[in-house]
């Protein structure tokens, strides 16, 4: 059975690369489509971010000592267009991934992306956005570990990892008019879906639709000021919240103001910052409020050296069973080296803080009720190579490190990798 799915794999990867071979033939000398193949090699010293320390037998806490690491290799074949008719563009992209895992071999699967866009243009003042996109993929574990370790009660075992493979679906469709030389104003809709493959995980399958307005000052000197309101109907649709105590719909109102200046001695400043409130409907002890912001510092020193500066205080829906909502708050800074022309250096570091939102009160488990305050720290370095034209070398290293009072979610990991791609 492993023969042949590993056959149906490769099949499918080779005719992807023919067929848009293929495809090349019917575009227009002005359009662009590019097939590329990529091989990515990873190695983690914990892939499902299992806690440092474990439960024994008798529920104690004691250090852990099983192996930990994941060998990961995956292998992509994909290919991106752009196509002009007229004023209007078209972009369309696609990929098809195997991941092969050396130790958690349960865990193979295959992915895909996919992105379809309309980028529409009806006058000089009105033009937008239409588009759709699908992703499966495999989710990451960092809001997972907990899980793992409670799992994982004898001195050599890494425990029964969580389901985590999901169904990302994107779709979006936006409107621009600029009413005034120095006025804009932007209507938008977009819905995220996100779906589980595994029955077990189906609580944690959400839905949003979201509505937006922008209006927006564009300053004579490049400077964009602005006013931005969003209103977020949310779903677990997959939810029974007389057996879970877990509520499944809410709204969520989002105002903020928002900035972008031109660029002035070298520095750019970005962001947004104001306040969100969501409202759930039938347990009001997990709604909440916060102020929320981001705020974006880039410095170009030379043409060779640049940074990156980020604060942010933001909400998210975190990717654990019971798809809570956090507060997080942190900052990262991005400094990026571009020696030749060929070759580029980036060393991100960040530290986060993240807090749960509302009561947890009413889940009925012990485990969701603990404390979920978790401080993150980060430092990376990252080697981009361009050997010669249409090859591309990235090496990635990372290390992870995150505490908290509840020692079932403190965790180390140390990330190396390696993806090679090759344009056509």
């Amino acid at each position: 059975m492993k023969i042949q799915y590993k056959v149906y794999s490769v099949f499918l990867l080779v005719s992807l690369f023919f067929i848009v071979q293929e495809a090349k033939s019917f575009v227009l000398s002005d359009d662009v489509i590019a097939p590329y193949i990529s091989s990515n090699l990873l190695y983690d010293s914990n892939y499902l971010r299992l806690s440092n320390d474990r439960l024994d037998a008798n529920g104690r806490l004691v250090p852990r000592t099983g192996d930990r690491t994941e060998f990961l290799k995956i292998v992509t074949a994909g290919f991106n267009t752009n196509i002009h008719r007229g004023s209007q563009e078209f972009v369309v992209s696609a990929n098809v991934n195997e991941s092969y895992f050396q130790n958690n071999v349960g865990l193979n699967y295959t992915g895909w992306d996919t992105l379809s866009k309309w980028n529409w243009l009806a006058t000089n003042q009105l033009k937008g956005e239409i588009g759709y996109s699908n992703k499966e993929l495999l989710g990451s574990y960092d809001f997972l570990n907990g899980i793992n370790a409670i799992n994982a009660v004898t001195p050599n075992s890494v425990g029964s990892y969580v389901a985590n493979l999901r169904n990302d679906q994107n779709a979006y469709a936006n409107g621009n008019y600029l009413f005034h030389p120095n006025g804009n104003l932007k209507l938008g809709w977009f819905r995220t879906q996100y779906t589980y493959d595994d029955a077990s995980r189906s609580n944690s399958n959400n839905l949003e639709d979201n509505g937006q307005i922008d209006l927006q000052y564009l300053s004579p000197v490049g400077h964009t000021l602005g006013v931005r309101v969003t209103g977020t109907k949310g779903l677990f649709p997959n939810r029974n919240v007389q057996q879970t105590n877990l509520d499944n719909d809410y709204y969520r109102l989002a105002y903020v103001g928002t900035w972008e200046s031109a660029e002035y001695r070298k520095l750019r400043f970005s962001g947004f910052a104001g306040y969100t409130e969501q409202h759930f409907a039938h347990f009001s002890t997990y709604d909440f409020n916060s102020f929320i912001g981001r705020f974006v510092v880039n410095y170009t020193f030379s043409p060779k050296t640049s940074v990156e500066l980020i604060g942010k205080n933001e909400v998210m829906q975190a990717q654990s069973l019971f798809a809570t909502f956090y507060q997080v708050r942190g900052i990262e800074l991005n400094p990026v080296w571009q020696l030749t022309p060929k070759f580029k250096i980036k060393m991100p570091f960040s530290y986060t803080q993240m807090d749960i939102l509302g009561s947890t009160n009413n889940i009925s488990s012990s485990f969701a009720t603990s404390p979920y305050s978790v401080t993150t720290n980060g430092i990376g370095l990252n080697f981009n190579y361009l050997p010669i034209e249409h090859i591309d070398i990235t090496t990635v290293i990372n290390y992870q490190n995150r505490d908290s009072a509840n020692a079932l979610r403190s965790f180390d990991t140390f990330s190396a990798g390696m993806t090679l791609q090759a344009l056509f």
